[in-house]
C-alpha cells in the first residue's frame, strides 16, 4: 500500500504550520489530497488576483 493512512493528516505544504484544509458546503473539511492550508490558499489567490490586475491595466 503506496496511499498513507486515512486517518493521518499532513501539514501544509507552504508554512508547515497548519494543517490542509477546504471548505464545502459551508463545512471545513481536510483530504489527503489538498495541499494548502486555508491562509496560504487564500494568500495565493490573492497573489494571483493582483498578478492578473497588474497585467489588465498595462
Amino acid at each position: 500500500m503506496t496511499e498513507p493512512m486515512r486517518s493521518q493528516r499532513h501539514l501544509c505544504q507552504h508554512c508547515h504550520s497548519a494543517h490542509a484544509r477546504f471548505c464545502y458546503g459551508g463545512r471545513w473539511k481536510a483530504r489527503l489530497d489538498h495541499d494548502l492550508c486555508v491562509r496560504c490558499f487564500r494568500a495565493l489567490m490573492n497573489r494571483l488576483s493582483a498578478q492578473a490586475l497588474a497585467l489588465a491595466t498595462r
